[in-house]
């Protein structure tokens, strides 16, 4: 009887051994299936990360190219203005030589008093008002396109 009572004491004592193991193994699955799911969330929040920063790319890139076209349509834009400026240089020089050659107030008195009739010395005062001030708008518009020019 000894034995036996030995042996139900022994399964006695496997048997609480066993319930603690299980319960052990049941908090280690536990643990795992939080580290798990904790793991599956870092994962899905990395994933959004990753789409939204690919979305930010996405966006930068378009901004550097939006940016390129305006630089290129901006450079187009100065060297229009600058082939303005070259010509309208050209005919104020043109027109500045022009007017060296009549510069002094004489030949300007010889042309006036060089008309027939009274209407003609009008009309040939009006000529020499306008081609001054066309000269005068002409300077003008030089120095507007050359503002423009440096601020672009």
């Amino acid at each position: 009887m000894a034995q036996k009572t030995k042996s139900k004491a022994q399964l006695e004592k496997e048997k609480k051994e066993n319930l603690t193991r299980i319960k052990e193994a049941n908090r280690i699955l536990q643990q795992t299936k939080k580290q798990k799911e904790a793991s599956i969330g870092q994962l899905n929040a990395i994933q959004e990360k990753i789409t939204v920063q690919k979305g930010v790319i996405s966006n930068i890139s378009k901004e550097i190219n939006y940016i390129e076209s305006d630089v290129k349509e901006t450079e187009g834009i100065v060297g229009a203005l600058q082939n303005d400026l070259n010509k309208l240089k050209a005919e104020y020089a043109t027109m500045v030589y022009a007017a060296a050659k009549t510069a002094n107030s004489y030949n300007k008195l010889m042309f006036l008093f060089a008309a027939d009739n009274f209407n003609q010395f009008v009309m040939r005062l009006r000529y020499l008002q306008q081609y001054s001030e066309a000269r005068k708008k002409q300077v003008e518009q030089i120095s507007k396109v050359q503002a423009v020019l440096s601020g672009q």
